[in-house]
């Protein structure tokens, strides 16, 4: 499996920032939060919604992977049960296999819970 770099779709991060702005502006937030930036190898997003902030870890692949990487995700969402949720979409040309939690506002374990998406998300995808 090719995991895409940032070098390889730069645009996409602003694609992705301007999805939270609109999300977060659909649902009445006078003060809309996100952040969005590349980690080791993945985007790594956090947005404010309401009283929670939602993390995002996301794997960014070639289109040409999708049927096997729906798979892993489908398979992972089977056994994963609890806050943890697992997703695939296409954006912008690209393949986006995520992992996605929700934290209430001003939590202290936002590292920790970003660190377990990252262990999650790459487990899923390893399993090929």
């Amino acid at each position: 499996m090719q995991f895409l770099s940032k070098k390889e779709c730069p645009h996409l991060l602003a694609q992705l920032g301007e999805e939270c702005w609109y999300t977060a502006k659909s649902i009445g937030e006078e003060q809309p939060f996100c952040s969005i930036a590349w980690v080791q190898g993945r985007v790594v997003t956090v947005q404010n919604i309401k009283e929670h902030q939602l993390l995002r870890v996301t794997a960014v692949l070639s289109t040409k992977e999708e049927d096997l990487v729906e798979h892993l995700m489908e398979t992972a969402s089977l056994r994963e049960a609890g806050a943890c949720h697992f997703s695939v979409r296409e954006l912008e040309g690209f393949l986006l296999a995520q992992a996605e939690c929700y934290e209430p506002l001003g939590s202290e374990s936002l590292g920790e819970q970003i660190k377990m998406l990252f262990r999650r998300l790459e487990f899923a995808l390893s399993e090929c």
